[in-house]
């Protein structure tokens, strides 16, 4: 049996992860968004073989589920800027985060790409599908496997 060493990736796995992921952001962007989330590990194995990358994402125990999340309808894309409030799940799947913004109340993402991508405080800047759910607006991001045209970067990390 051979086991495994955890590493940080290498420039080459960040480059395959960057490609597999095919963000909008320059390479140099978001390799400053995902290397601050502390999240991705590398598994090389014992003996040799080829290297494996791995992010870690929070779960949920049943007493912090107090409900499914609601499904709404899907109205249009769009492109905003907001200050996030409350990202203490912005690990999870979906990621959310709570925005102060005139008119959409958060923004949930379903691609692990923008998991923990911004901290309370944070200016952002995202796009996606804007979905309704009873009085409540939601900004929507990874509403297909690719989130083509659908991203959500920290624009107060990328002006440090």
């Amino acid at each position: 049996m051979f086991g495994f060493k955890i590493a940080d990736l290498d420039d080459a796995m960040w480059r395959t992860v960057y490609k597999k992921r095919k963000s909008p952001l320059s390479f140099e962007d978001f390799l400053k968004h995902e290397m601050r989330k502390g999240n991705r590990g590398m598994l090389i194995p014992d003996g040799g073989g080829k290297n494996i990358y791995f992010d870690l994402l929070f779960a949920r125990s049943d007493d912090q589920i107090k409900e499914p999340i609601a499904r709404g309808f899907d109205t249009h894309k769009t492109e905003i800027e907001a200050v996030v409030t409350d990202a203490s799940f912005s690990f999870d799947s979906p990621a959310i985060y709570l925005i102060d913004h005139d008119d959409i109340d958060e923004i949930y993402s379903y691609t692990h790409t923008y998991a923990g991508q911004a901290w309370v405080g944070e200016t952002v800047r995202a796009r996606g599908m804007v979905e309704i759910i009873g009085n409540k607006k939601r900004l929507v991001i990874g509403t297909s496997r690719e989130a083509a045209d659908e991203w959500m970067i920290s624009l107060t990390l990328l002006e440090k």
